[in-house]
């Protein structure tokens, strides 16, 4: 047996040819859910990833999805019209089927993969006509347009399914739609303005996110050896227009596509800048927005010029787009800080999301929002409703927001290019794999309960001993993690294991166990702009515990009177409704470090894992109000200079993990009696339209 350090694969490029990836992820169906995650599962079938198939406007029996044959003329506002929404929600669909095998959902997807197989032409098109033929809107203007978008994000479904069930014939069609789009004339293919007039925007989408289809085109010819697709992949990437801006783009949902995109296109060009790109942008991006706890960036669906406060939040589809580009960087080089970011976004951002049984979303998410209300003119990007839960509006959260846990399933367990299987995502799993030179085949259980404990447990279980070794990522907060195998403690030899892998290299045989120990402490980490801190205790950072008080609004699109929300009104009898959580506790807290902290581990919720009133564990710490603190355009008003002056009454207070707080507050003002320490200002109660940052940068 030996045992070793690696930080990251260092694979060269090669003459010629896709480089190959670092490790894989597991074809889909591969790994089953256990414990907290298989429940977890269950509530994203029973909430609107699972049930939005049966209410959904864009997911009713008339969209074009099936119904391919059919053209569609009108308002692109026409639910019927197929577009991204349904390719999006049947893309989270599948894998949910898949994870949880429920029988009507995997009818659902059957139901839409033989629309796709019926919808197949000679020149290798698949898909509504409607695509293939984008009409004007306007009655008198006859030219059409190819949409190639939604197709893009169909394809990860069609692979998908076609990993789970091994049926050539879905891998043949995405063959053959790549010829397609090989053969577009040069002036169809992906256009980067609308051409004529009465085109609506959606077509224009497929220019800024074209390379999203580079992981299904590698995928195919992997699966495939057609290496005559090469030239596709050129194509797209030279479609793609490039940074947009100095912070690759100002949208939320782009920037998480984009920032990948040369480092993708890499694998083929070969070229250590465009390898190396993904990084820097990511890092630029996050050294400016990034300013909150845990891997989200202030944004709204925009950044903003001086937009940096807690405050502000992100369009919540970002997360689920941000772990996927997270788990495609991961499998190139097997980069451990990009699974560590990805549970970042996952455990503390993304639960939040959602309302805790998933049957509602909202459009924005925020590290400090302490009041989700359906107000108007919140100060945000977007004058709407963006704080309120939904389960029929915000067309792209409503349907894409839903992938995260499903991608964070599929990336738990991964095979090594050395024959190797890599632990890489934490959490309850049994993966059924291949390991060692022979691939023989074995099956590996992780009972855990992480994040929301700091032990693993890994049983090996195969037909004959064979030897490989066995990867596990060592989270970045982890400095002194410690490993046995068979029951005796493993010796970890060097200095530089915190952050990335242990590897345990031996003859396994069936039932040799690993154990592996996480230790945390609570540590607390600074805002460097404003002396704001974020308490943290290993895979969590916590949020102030707030009482939820729920509340249901019927509230029109109106924005005539934005000085009041719409649960101080009488609500109109027609509209759309709304869940409202509004803080039924005070939230206007700073915290005094000095005083310390307590963590408490409580039991591990059986029906809800990230819910506020049953958190798995808490952390006792002591605070004190800061009355100047109020509301600013029904937001808490942005942090003001830590330390802060308070001569109010010392308290106890709870915290609970981010991922269990909708009403949260993460980023605390400190609480100081030094001389030097701030007089909090009160601020008005709106702020005028007028001083309101542009979207615009």
């Amino acid at each position: 047996m030996k045992t070793y350090i690696v930080e990251k694969s260092e694979q060269e490029f090669p003459e010629e040819g896709l480089t190959p990836l670092a490790m894989k992820k597991l074809p889909a169906g591969a790994i089953h859910p256990s414990g907290w995650l298989e429940r977890q599962m269950q509530i994203a079938l029973q909430g609107l990833p699972g049930q939005l198939w049966k209410t959904g406007a864009f997911l009713q029996e008339t969209n074009g999805w099936l119904n391919p044959e059919k053209i569609f003329i009108g308002s692109w506002n026409n639910t019927d019209r197929p577009w991204e929404e349904q390719a999006y929600y049947l893309r989270t669909l599948v894998l949910l089927a898949i994870y949880t095998q429920d029988e009507q959902t995997l009818a659902v997807v059957e139901k839409y993969m033989k629309k796709l197989l019926e919808s197949r032409e000679e020149d290798g098109w698949f898909g509504p006509q409607s695509l293939k033929y984008f009409h004007s809107d306007d009655p008198e203007e006859k030219a059409t347009m190819l949409d190639l978008w939604p197709g893009m994000v169909m394809c990860e479904a069609v692979l998908s399914w076609y990993e789970y069930t091994k049926e050539e014939v879905y891998l043949d069609m995405l063959h053959r739609f790549f010829y397609f789009c090989l053969a577009i004339p040069d002036e169809e293919f992906i256009p980067a303005k609308k051409p004529g007039k009465g085109f609506s925007w959606l077509p224009s989408i497929q220019h800024p996110r074209s390379c999203d289809i580079l992981p299904a085109i590698y995928r195919v010819i992997e699966a495939t050896g057609d290496h005559a697709l090469f030239p596709l992949v050129h194509r797209f990437y030279r479609k793609w227009h490039g940074a947009a801006s100095e912070f690759m783009n100002i949208h939320t949902v782009n920037f998480a596509q984009q920032f990948a995109y040369s480092t993708y296109y890499s694998r083929l060009a070969h070229e250590k800048y465009l390898h190396d790109s993904a990084c820097y942008w990511y890092d630029q991006h996050m050294m400016v927005w990034g300013t909150v706890p845990r891997g989200s960036f202030c944004a709204d669906e925009n950044i903003r010029k001086n937009c940096t406060d807690p405050r502000y939040g992100m369009e919540s589809c970002t997360f689920s787009e941000l772990l996927r580009s997270f788990c495609y960087l991961g499998e190139m080089d097997m980069d451990p800080v990009w699974a560590d970011r990805a549970e970042d976004v996952l455990f503390n951002h993304y639960p939040a999301s959602y309302t805790h049984d998933m049957k509602k979303v909202h459009y924005i998410t925020s590290s400090n929002q302490v009041m989700l209300d359906d107000y108007l003119y919140h100060n945000v990007a977007n004058s709407s409703h963006m704080f309120a839960y939904t389960d029929t509006n915000d067309r792209c959260c409503l349907h894409n927001a839903g992938l995260a846990w499903e991608l964070y399933a599929s990336n738990m367990m991964t095979s090594v290019h050395d024959g190797g299987i890599c632990a890489y995502l934490h959490g309850p799993y049994t993966a059924h794999l291949t390991a060692g030179q022979e691939k023989v085949p074995l099956k590996c259980i992780s009972e855990t309960a992480y994040p929301f404990r700091d032990r693993i447990r890994f049983t090996l279980q195969m037909e004959k001993p064979c030897s490989f070794p066995f990867y596990i990522r060592v989270p970045r907060w982890c400095s002194e993690p410690e490993f046995f195998l068979n029951g005796q403690k493993v010796t970890v030899g060097g200095n530089n294991i915190q952050g990335n892998f242990f590897v345990l290299e031996k003859e396994w045989c069936s039932n040799d166990t690993i154990e592996v120990y996480f230790p945390s402490k609570i540590t607390v980490s600074r805002n460097i702009r404003n002396g704001g801190i974020t308490v943290n205790k290993g895979a969590l950072s916590y949020s102030l515990q707030i009482r939820e008080k729920v509340n249901i609004v019927v509230s029109s699109r109106e924005r005539n009177n934005p000085a009041k929300a719409q649960w101080d009104e009488k609500n109109s009898a027609e509209g759309d409704i709304w869940t409202e959580l509004l803080p039924d506790s005070d939230w206007n807290y700073g915290l005094l470090p000095e005083e310390g902290f307590i963590f408490e581990e409580l039991p591990l919720p059986e029906e809800y894992p990230f819910y506020w009133e049953t958190p798995p564990n808490i952390i006792r710490a002591k605070g004190r109000k800061i009355p100047n603190w109020t509301l600013q355009d029904h937001m808490c008003a942005e942090l003001q200079k830590s330390p802060v002056k308070s001569n109010e009454k010392t308290e106890d207070l709870t915290l609970i993990p981010m991922g269990c707080a909708r009403l949260r507050l993460s980023v605390f003002p400190v609480i100081a009696d030094t001389p030097w320490a701030n007089e909090w200002k009160k601020v008005p109660e709106m702020t005028l339209p007028e001083e309101r940052p542009p979207i615009r940068l």
